[in-house]
């Protein structure tokens, strides 16, 4: 990695840069940990100038691109709880990831959680623990 500007640590948009991964086509690909708690891995200069802001959680695009509209309210949700649990950059973290609360393995895929929570009741309802001390 001699050659290649070491950009761990760095943030771009929603963007922090994790590794380096490897060259194609002169091009510097490294993972990146977007504010949501997903991983990617993208060309930097492509994140550096704005190309690309997210992991596509907040364009639409990307990993669940195809359910985001489907279940916009619930995927709002499940991208907050993520954030404020895996993000130390989160304005909620020392609430929660900071404290030491996390939530179950299973929902890290979104299709596991809507499978277990279900669709909103209606806009106005929320996600809570039931002791504030657990996860």
């Amino acid at each position: 990695m001699s050659r290649i500007k070491n950009i761990s640590g760095q943030k771009f948009n929603s963007l922090t840069a994790i590794s380096y991964v490897e060259t194609k086509r002169n091009a510097a690909y490294w993972k990146f940990k977007c504010e949501c708690g997903n991983e990617i891995v993208r060309a930097a200069n492509l994140v550096k100038t704005e190309g690309i802001k997210s992991c596509g959680c907040k364009s639409g695009r990307g990993l669940y691109s195809g359910i985001r509209n489907k279940y916009k309210s619930e995927y709002h949700t499940w991208c907050l709880l993520r954030a404020r649990c895996n993000n130390p950059d989160n304005p909620k973290y020392p609430n929660y990831g900071g404290r030491g609360i996390t939530y179950v393995e299973r929902w890290k895929n979104f299709h596991n959680f809507i499978e277990d929570m279900g669709m909103k009741p209606g806009e106005n309802y929320t996600i809570d623990r039931i002791d504030n001390e657990g996860n």
